[in-house]
């Protein structure tokens, strides 16, 4: 999303003389804008928590049930040495992993968290690749739908939850059903087909260029109905400027006769009349029509991130209900450790080993 957001500003401030433009696969934007437009607002909403009391006024929460606790001589314990800190926080654990609900809500959301990361960092190149999107404009459609979703999701369910105060064998049930229909949404993506992408990747003996393409970085080229690596892959010696669609043109492309020699497909015209049409080819994709699978890819991913979102507030609850209210606070901390140790770190080395 920061790609699109402020991909003018950063075309300003260098882009051009690169001659880079939201259609190119190497295009990023201005991404590291986000880190701190977004640094400023946290530092901006940050100091008012501080401000929220130790214990709410009201009598019905659970600070109100141990400052009761506390009253009747139900202190609890008093941690004055390390020993006795690491003493108390072991006895803490071992009352959490004996609530068989938080340890299976526990290890679900281990799982489900350990596939969502790979999703949630290949996803704008699953659109990139397969549905011939920009990579600016994929991640920009992926994310803004997904966080879309997700604000109207956390709302409504928080409101939800708030008015008609469900039980928990509700909440429950909801969030299993709510898991079913991404599990269907997600397993619909396997059959969202566009016309698969082949690309020529080298170079063949019969057309020798000068200069070292393997090298070359990449940048898809559309010969005929081809797709070619770079415009070095297709023995491009000259480029012109974008046309008016905005799209740049090579020509005189020494490795690009063998794929324009069927009848049937039509060289595309030069930026200008004063070029010469022949053996020209044009930067991106080859066009497909893959906009109807798109779209519909778009709306299930609006539905799974809304369905994920709605069940966030009631998981929570109910891991909170069986909980002790003296360890909260410690089922909170315990699942960021467990999410730490056990999927963060992991994740990421496994996935990248998978993908190489």
């Amino acid at each position: 999303m920061e790609a699109e957001l402020f991909g003018s500003y950063d075309r300003d401030i260098g882009a051009t003389q690169l001659s880079l433009d939201l259609l190119l696969s190497r295009w990023f934007g201005a991404w590291w804008l986000g880190f701190p437009i977004i640094g400023v607002i946290l530092l901006f909403f940050a100091p008012w928590f501080a401000l929220f009391p130790q214990r709410l006024a009201r009598k019905d929460t659970d600070a109100a049930t141990i400052a009761e606790a506390e009253s009747k001589g139900g202190r609890i314990p008093n941690v004055s040495s390390p020993k006795q800190f690491v003493k108390e926080t072991l006895l803490v654990y071992r009352r959490l992993l004996a609530i068989p609900i938080y340890v299976l809500n526990l290890a679900s959301m281990v799982t489900f968290v350990f596939g969502f990361i790979g999703y949630t960092q290949f996803f704008p190149k699953y659109l990139e690749f397969h549905y011939r999107q920009p990579a600016s404009r994929s991640g920009y459609l992926g994310g803004l739908s997904k966080t879309v979703s997700a604000v109207a999701g956390c709302l409504l369910s928080g409101f939800i939850v708030g008015k008609f105060k469900l039980h928990a064998r509700t909440l429950a049930a909801y969030c299993t059903l709510s898991g079913l229909i991404s599990a269907g949404c997600f397993f619909l993506f396997i059959f969202l087909k566009c016309p698969p992408l082949d690309v020529v990747m080298t170079v063949t003996d019969s057309c020798p260029v000068d200069c070292k393409c393997s090298a070359a970085p990449y940048q898809p080229v559309c010969v005929g109905e081809t797709n070619m690596f770079s415009p070095c892959i297709a023995g491009c010696h000259q480029i012109s400027g974008d046309s008016d669609n905005g799209i740049k043109t090579f020509y005189d492309c020494t490795c690009a006769s063998s794929y324009l020699n069927d009848s049937s497909v039509e060289p595309r015209s030069p930026a200008s009349p004063s070029q010469p049409a022949l053996n020209v080819v044009t930067d991106g994709y080859c066009p497909v029509d893959c906009n109807a699978m798109f779209l519909v890819l778009l709306a299930l991913l609006f539905v799974v991130s809304f369905l994920g979102a709605s069940t966030r507030m009631p998981n929570t609850l109910i891991m909170i209900r069986v909980i002790c209210p003296k360890d909260k606070s410690a089922s909170v901390s315990f699942i960021v450790v467990v999410s730490q140790v056990q999927v963060l770190k992991p994740c990421t080395r496994r996935r990248r080993g998978v993908v190489q």
